[in-house]
């Protein structure tokens, strides 16, 4: 017979963010603990509430499963005389396990024939496993912060009041630090204070129903958005969608009541996302729009009292909200005093980092990149131009009363373009000093201009580098200054825009310009800054679609522009499924593997030349080299894949012919020099040897 369990950890109010945490650990504990346990259970299901974390477990098994096990004894010759008779051994390892001696078998195993025992446990009652399961569960419990709030050892969000914990109308009986589980539960602490007592699993919902409760989360985030759309429409608006902001008022309440309150008409002249934080970030309020999607001077806020005071609750929300509101007015109108370029001579007074100086150092270097970026894309002459002041400009807004004051600092750039264009700014510099903080997190969006793409990448690169310039590499979980974000939002926006960037030409401008600030050894933090690159440069052309070997042979190859590595990866993983494919890679893999640990430099002198084939293959060497240069040059990466097949013949002509590691040594080292460049011709396009051919030989020996 199928039994129902439930626990419910009733605590003091948990931060919302907390619970969804909470809850996943909880479930994922309870089945962990089960299946390890050989309960069996039909399913889990878990809910959270402000002031509840709950456990459903369906279909519980009335006792473990029992536990078979056999159990390896003495060997046959010791259990056994020559007359196949028991020995002492025998009968006390059969009384020892619990069996009789007819139950003993033999088995061949690696060191001979055993005698073995099959063992069985009867498994215990499930009550009894789950007396000892939920304790170990509660205690395991993952929060993004945890602490003591008493004399004894448990770390937990908040202190937990009160233990509920069912088996249908039994009580599982368990205590955690001298709190005692019970069949008890309490409600809404003004409306239904409780306590409540539960009669069985099934009754629980009943009473919380009564007592005006939303235990499911699902149910009640259902239930909070028809209130604020029923609530809007009252007023003649609808409520403005924030999925995030819905999931925190969900685990905030757990009585819901929307209700719709006024602000004056004169706050509506704040830039939208100044009126919208306010509302949303700082008081978890609800914005309210027309059908054209504009503001309207409405509110919605999702209250967990009684709805009959509602009035009483709006004028308390209405009183708080205008004390934010006037401190963002005051802020907007003291910051339009000034135009937004007045502001970078305050930047001075900012340290960035303290090895890497100032803000106002920053813009500077910044400024510097974002021109060096305009050359390099042949920008028009406008778009120089705004990239350029909009890198001067672009951290002026941290010095403002609105983002500098911390009420709105996430609002940083969007900030600055508000300033921006107040200042007589172009539309196009306002917009990329918005844009230049782009991506701000995985799955953002990127920069939509030029210029805004140009100063993000700017940004990022000088961040990088100095960086690691002085030291602060990101390490495990510690990246306090969001290198590898940012190194992946400059890779995302290089491949968004099809921007051909020398990577390697970027990070020496930097150095250059961050050369008295660094505390490392230039050659080595280059080094570092250019494989931190590469591995972002690896991730998204894989996840661009590429297989890892074609990445690993064309990031081998061509490290510098990611836009120009995603072309040749493309083209050579289409290139793969063609016959002769498998013939040009092994050819590659010939000359990679005999030059495998040899230092070769210059280049081959044909007057050693012994043969035919080693003249051909330098002449085909030579003619690929440049077939390939130019198809590369115009992006013809078909085109230059062709070029590297005409060399497959004659290096198999070479290698039936030649013998590159010769006694002479003047020949050897002329013939390495011609595996050189004819290596020199296959890697102007991908590094072969690197591409994955199943059942492929070993050539390590040719040659």
């Amino acid at each position: 017979m199928s039994q129902e369990m439930l626990l419910e950890i009733g605590t003091e109010e948990l931060p919302a963010s907390y619970i969804p945490l909470a809850l996943e650990s909880l479930g994922t504990a309870a089945e962990v603990g089960l299946k390890e346990a050989r309960i069996s259970f039909k399913g889990t299901e878990v809910y959270g509430t402000p002031r509840r974390l709950v456990l459903r477990v369906s279909g519980l098994s009335e006792k473990q499963d029992d536990l078979v096990q056999e159990q390896q004894g003495p060997a046959k010759a010791i259990a056994f005389d020559a007359q196949g008779h028991p020995t002492k051994a025998a009968e006390g390892f059969a009384m020892g396990r619990g069996v009789s001696l007819e139950d003993l078998m033999v088995r061949e195993t690696p060191k001979g024939e055993y005698v073995f025992a099959r063992v069985v446990t009867p498994g215990r009652p499930t009550v009894e496993i789950l007396s000892q399961l939920l304790p170990d569960a509660i205690r395991d419990l993952s929060f993004v912060k945890s602490m003591r709030w008493g004399a004894g050892a448990l770390r937990f969000a908040r202190p937990i009041r009160w233990l509920l914990a069912l088996l249908d109308s039994r009580v599982i009986p368990f205590s955690l630090e001298g709190l005692p589980s019970g069949n008890q539960t309490f409600g809404h602490r003004q409306l239904s204070p409780g306590p409540f007592r539960i009669a069985s699993t099934s009754a629980y919902w009943k009473v919380m129903t009564k007592a005006g409760l939303m235990v499911d989360q699902r149910e009640r985030r259902k239930a909070i958005w028809e209130g604020l759309q029923k609530a809007a429409a009252a007023e003649g608006g609808r409520p403005l969608l924030d999925d995030d902001l819905l999931e925190t008022v969900t685990y905030l309440v757990e009585c819901p009541t929307a209700l719709c309150g006024r602000f004056d008409q004169s706050y509506l002249s704040l830039p939208r996302k100044v009126l919208t934080t306010a509302l949303s970030e700082h008081q978890k309020y609800f914005a309210v729009v027309d059908d054209k999607d504009r503001l309207l001077p409405l509110f919605l806020v999702v209250s967990n009292g009684d709805p009959q005071n509602g009035q009483l609750i709006l004028k308390g929300h209405q009183k708080v909200l205008v004390a934010r509101l006037e401190d963002a007015k005051f802020f907007f109108q003291e910051d339009l005093k000034a135009p937004l370029a007045d502001k970078m001579d305050m930047l001075k007074q900012v340290v960035f980092q303290e090895d890497l100086g100032t803000l106002y150092e920053k813009t500077k270097r910044i400024a510097s990149l974002a021109d060096h970026l305009s050359e390099a894309l042949n920008l028009s002459q406008v778009q120089h131009r705004a990239s350029g002041r909009a890198a001067l400009l672009c951290k002026a807004d941290l010095v403002t009363h609105m983002v500098g004051e911390k009420e709105f600092s996430k609002l940083q750039g969007y900030m600055g373009q508000q300033y921006a264009l107040a200042s007589s700014e172009s539309e196009a510099v306002a917009q990329a000093i918005f844009e230049h903080y782009l991506p701000r997190f995985a799955e953002d969006l990127l920069p939509q201009s030029l210029p805004g793409s140009v100063v993000a990448i700017a940004d990022k690169v000088d961040t990088i580098v100095g960086c690691f310039g002085v030291g602060l590499i990101p390490t495990g979980s510690h990246d306090p200054y969001a290198l590898r974000r940012g190194a992946l939002g400059v890779i995302r926006i290089l491949l968004e825009h099809k921007l051909h960037i020398d990577l390697h030409g970027l990070v020496n401008r930097a150095l250059d310009l961050l050369a008295e600030k660094l505390n490392k050894e230039r050659a080595g933090v280059r080094e570092e800054i250019l494989a931190f690159f590469r591995q972002r440069m690896e991730s998204q052309l894989v996840e661009a679609g590429l297989e890892p070997d074609v990445v690993d042979a064309v990031v081998s190859s061509a490290d510098r522009d990611v836009v120009d590595a995603l072309g040749r990866g493309r083209a050579l993983q289409n290139f793969r499924s063609r016959e002769e494919f498998q013939t040009l890679v092994q050819a590659s893999k010939r000359v990679a593997n005999i030059l495998r640990d040899q230092e070769v430099s210059g280049q081959p002198d044909a007057s050693l030349f012994r043969d035919e084939a080693e003249r051909k293959l330098l002449q085909a060497a030579q003619t690929a080299h440049k077939r390939v240069t130019k198809s590369l040059q115009t992006e013809a990466y078909d085109r230059a894949l062709e070029g590297t097949l005409a060399l497959v013949e004659p290096i198999n002509a070479f290698f039936e012919r030649i013998l590159v590691m010769e006694k002479d040594q003047d020949l050897r080292k002329n013939r390495l020099r011609l595996m050189a460049e004819v290596r020199e011709s296959f890697m102007a396009v991908a590094d072969y040897s690197k591409i994955v051919i199943r059942g492929e030989g070993s050539f390590a020996n040719l040659g």
